[in-house]
């Protein structure tokens, strides 16, 4: 009978074990194939017309728009940002929006 609990509780063990294990590397494969949503786009307004898109990591965003109200080369009295996504695609985003509008504070993207 005890034999046969140790054998019970070994096989429990190496489950746990291997169960732990590969909940790890789900873990870990997730962590590397899938990038942070954490950037967002941006448009610069003045008098309701479009001057700059930009984009902006999420927690910095608030900086960002200091900066520019500090610096004063784009004018700008309003502002629209959207939800966030990984960086590339909000700069694959920006390009196509910059390419589109012809945003005249974005010419190192053309």
């Amino acid at each position: 009978m005890q034999e046969q609990y140790n054998q019970n509780q070994t096989r429990w063990q190496e489950f746990a074990v291997k169960a732990s294990l590969l909940m790890l590397g789900v873990a870990v494969l997730d962590s590397l194939l899938n990038e942070p949503h954490d950037t967002v786009n941006y448009i610069l307004f003045y008098k309701g017309k479009k001057m700059y898109h930009g984009i902006s990591y999420e927690d910095c965003f608030d900086g960002r728009i200091d900066q520019y109200e500090r610096a004063g080369i784009i004018p700008f009295d309003d502002f629209v940002y959207d939800y966030p996504k990984t960086r590339a695609k909000a700069m694959e985003l920006e390009c196509r929006r910059i390419n589109r509008d012809q945003t005249p504070h974005n010419n190192h993207h053309r």
